[in-house]
């Protein structure tokens, strides 16, 4: 590969459980290229099965980096350490003559290597990236430690209290509206407040701990009005509930007196870093299928024995005195990853059968099957623990194309996403559709861009490779289509971060995030059915009062309904309900 190349890269995007790993090891291979992984769930070590990363074999045929690089309890990482470590890693695979070919399901991982948007300031010396690895495990096994207090694990006792804190998270997120687009909130908000203490002055820890004693004897209500105060800009973009970030934002402005608002950034026609980079979108043309892979994917990861992983990964990093996967430690590290918690009940089971202690992983795992497969109690939490895994990884995939479409698509300008983003589609998960629809024109795709740069000198005034490809009448066909790509910007209807807010409606009570689904909200069957729901029971109120008033006898189903119109309460809950229906 000539020098003036070298600093050439491949971004493969796509959801999950679309071939991504598959076609970057055909590509790496063809070509020598080298993977660098934008998972930040498989930068932990043991953490293999359940997060999907590259087997020991086919990371033998195509060298990977970024992957393994931290044990289980490293929880402080962040973007801006990813992007230092992962320039790293470029500068390391040009210096050897090959090309980085970025793959992951974190997009923003993705978006913060490829477009050129703010970073804080290094906390890696560069000269030996190691040595931070090495600071951040030493923290963490500090922090956390193999310590009495967490093991043994002590057995599972049911608890009162379990129940409570589950119906509590399940109301919040239909007071958040999950039916609405969440990512379109959490993209337009701005970083949490830093907790990695290691970094801060001793004055500014000790101005922390003077704020959260002072938080500590407020209640959310009180933070919010506080915030909105302060700043009542990123106060209005955020769920008045949103008890996580209230408090994050909160602690910023009072301990640094800087409005949290001040380091939001507008995501769109933003620059790429480097214009010499393809981006290579493997997508599945039928939701039905892509829902089916997803199943027989972690059908598959549980025969692997998925599930022994995620017990050795509870074991490692679960304090004793935690009983349900709602707790606060699911919310750090890998523990939040999707594909562990979901199998925390069985865990618990499991602990409840007091098993022998100190078996083998042999023993252990057939123990593990016995309960899943012999055991009637075992065979129904394990099947919910997996319709539950079905759902949140379905649930994710969206979440993953909102991203690409809404950021990705959006951060730079079309013609520089036109140029260089590939998609190639396919309906059916064989190895022959997805070699014909996916490898092949991959390889061709690369193999033309190399014939290109290969001839192109810029002081000759050439037109770049990248343009070149755009304009091949075999490859361009594989290009996103513009009119995909306006559809989408039409869609996104966004000014920019700081015109973007927060609607309340209070027909429907519910909060409704930003311009564009509150203009959908007004318009659509759920509102107008809520409306005219309100009317007919005032109607129907009207006549029970004027009922009542002339003498008449109320019977006590028109009691009991007179009373639940009056009840605002009620009406939230059939609203609910309506909307679920549809």
């Amino acid at each position: 590969m000539e020098k003036k190349i070298q600093n050439f890269s491949l971004y493969i995007i796509g959801t999950t459980a679309t071939g991504k790993t598959k076609l970057s090891l055909s590509v790496g291979e063809k070509f020598k290229g080298q993977v660098v992984s934008a998972d930040s769930m498989q930068m932990y070590r043991y953490a293999d099965i359940l997060t999907a990363k590259a087997t020991k074999e086919e990371q033998s045929i195509v060298k990977h980096h970024m992957i393994d690089i931290f044990d289980l309890q490293v929880v402080n990482f962040n973007r801006n350490d990813y992007y230092y470590l992962a320039k790293q890693a470029f500068d390391k695979i040009h210096s050897e003559n090959s090309f980085p070919i970025v793959i992951g399901g974190t997009n923003y991982y993705i978006e913060t290597l490829l477009f050129k948007q703010k970073i804080a300031e290094n906390r890696i010396n560069l000269e030996d990236p190691n040595a931070f690895i090495l600071e951040m495990q030493k923290k963490a096994n500090t922090n956390y430690g193999n310590t009495d207090e967490s093991y043994p694990l002590q057995k599972y006792n049911k608890s009162d209290n379990g129940s409570d804190q589950l119906k509590n998270n399940k109301q919040n997120e239909l007071q958040q509206g999950e039916d609405e687009d969440e990512d379109e909130y959490e993209n337009n908000l701005p970083p949490l407040y830093e907790n990695d203490n290691s970094q801060k002055s001793k004055e500014i820890l000790d101005k922390e701990l003077e704020v959260k004693k002072q938080l500590q004897l407020m209640s959310n209500e009180e933070k919010y009005k506080q915030l909105k105060e302060l700043d009542p800009l990123i106060a209005n973009k955020l769920h008045q509930n949103d008890e996580r970030r209230i408090q994050s934002y909160l602690m910023q402005a009072l301990v640094t007196g800087i409005p949290p608002s001040n380091s939001m950034e507008d995501h769109e026609d933003v620059p790429l870093r480097d214009k010499n980079c393809l981006i290579f979108w493997p997508r599945c043309k039928s939701k039905e299928k892509l829902d089916a892979q997803i199943r027989k994917r972690i059908y598959e990861m549980i025969s692997e024995n998925g599930i022994y992983e995620a017990f050795y990964i509870f074991e490692t990093m679960i304090p004793q005195n935690v009983e349900s996967e709602e707790d606060p430690v699911f919310l750090k590290g890998v523990l939040q990853s999707i594909g562990y918690k979901e199998f925390f009940p069985f865990y618990r089971l499991y602990l409840s059968r007091n098993y022998p202690q100190n078996l083998s992983k042999d023993e252990k795992t057939a123990q593990i099957k016995n309960l899943m497969y012999e055991d009637e109690e075992g065979k129904k939490v394990i099947g919910q623990c997996i319709e539950k895994l079905v759902t949140h990884t379905i649930q994710y995939t969206k979440r993953q194309l909102k991203w690409i479409r809404h950021r990705i698509m959006m951060n730079s300008d079309s013609e520089e996403i036109k140029n260089r983003l590939f998609v190639f589609e396919f309906d059916e998960f064989t190895s022959e559709n997805f070699k014909e629809k996916a490898i092949n024109p991959a390889n061709q795709i690369i193999s033309k861009y190399f014939e290109l740069a290969e001839k192109y000198n810029e002081q000759n005034g050439d037109i770049h490779p990248i343009e070149q490809l755009a304009n091949d009448e075999v490859l361009k066909q594989y290009l996103i289509k513009m009119d995909e790509l306006m559809d989408v910007r039409k869609a996104h209807m966004k000014k920019g971060l700081k015109d973007w807010k927060n609607y309340y409606c209070e027909i429907c009570k519910k909060e409704i995030h930003g311009e564009l689904n509150w203009s959908i909200h007004n318009t659509s069957r759920k509102h107008k059915k809520a409306i005219k729901h309100i009317e007919k029971s005032a109607i129907r109120a009207k006549y029970l009062e004027l009922k009542s008033k002339m003498g008449e006898t109320i019977s006590k189903d028109e009691k009991e309904e007179q009373e639940k119109i009056i009840s605002d309460e009620s009406l939230n809950e059939n609203n609910i309900q309506d909307e679920q229906k549809q």
